[in-house]
């Protein structure tokens, strides 16, 4: 299987969706509510804490077999 010809995995539970959403319209607001050194400091602390967990819960997956 190439995983490059994939457009779109399609496996988006409810819990995904909605945390998308959330967060697609939190941006924005916060974005306006914060000067832009203030935002970017937001960005990155999330950045900093969601990105080591997120690889830490892929390195944690079971190898798929081929088929």
């Amino acid at each position: 299987m190439r995983w490059d010809a994939i457009e779109a995995p399609g496996d988006d539970s409810p819990f995904v969706g909605g945390v998308r959403k959330v967060l697609a319209e939190a941006a924005p607001r916060l974005g306006a509510a914060l000067d832009r050194t203030q935002f970017g400091f937001l960005c990155d602390k999330v950045g900093r804490m969601f990105v080591p967990r997120y690889i830490d819960a892929i390195y944690r997956l079971r190898r798929c077999g081929r088929t």
